[in-house]
């Protein structure tokens, strides 16, 4: 993460439900690697290979000042993995009603579905290294159940990507019409 600098972080996509500068540098996406990432941080994209099920992954930064409103995830298949890597005071996340506060090398997983909030009123960025997973079918009583609620979770972010795409471009004039069920993944 050191070795990335600024250049590489971008501005998280949407621009509501914070407030303040949240920045990201995306690694994986839909559980494929984006770009050269191994030539910035090869350990970090080696260690993200072992991880089984892999949805998402980068590194997410909040300006001091930024608060990330509560919200939920729009499903329960994945978990969600933090792991502080540069974290200074006034810093902090709540989930569930409960506040915790990173501190530099721990990490939690949580179901993102559950009410969470995180805020930066320190003085310096905080970064940490965020990861979605796919939540193992051994941990749910209904294996079939959670095998459909994947496959409809692979649609929605499929759905909302492109809707993603759709927003960007019309705020920068570009492209008229795009059909998104035409739109195959890589």
């Amino acid at each position: 993460m050191e070795a990335l600098g600024e250049e590489g972080f971008l501005r998280w996509p949407t621009r509501s439900g914070y407030t303040g500068t949240w920045k990201v540098f995306p690694l994986y996406a839909r559980g494929v690697r984006l770009g050269q990432p191994e030539r910035l941080c090869p350990l970090t994209v080696g260690l993200l290979r072992s991880v089984p099920g892999l949805q998402h992954a980068g590194f997410s930064r909040l300006l001091p000042g930024t608060h990330i409103e509560p919200h939920r995830g729009f499903s329960n298949v994945v978990l969600r993995y933090h792991l502080a890597l540069d974290v200074p005071a006034g810093c902090g996340f709540r989930i569930g009603g409960r506040e915790r506060h990173w501190r530099e090398g721990e990490s939690w997983v949580f179901d993102d579905t559950c009410l969470h909030e995180a805020w930066n009123v320190g003085s310096r960025p905080r970064t940490v290294l965020l990861l979605d997973f796919l939540r193992p079918l051994s941990q749910s009583p209904h294996p079939a159940r959670l095998l459909l609620k994947r496959l409809l979770y692979q649609h929605r972010m499929r759905r909302s990507i492109i809707g993603q795409a759709r927003r960007i471009l019309a705020e920068a004039g570009g492209l008229e019409d795009i059909d998104p069920d035409r739109i195959t993944p890589p």
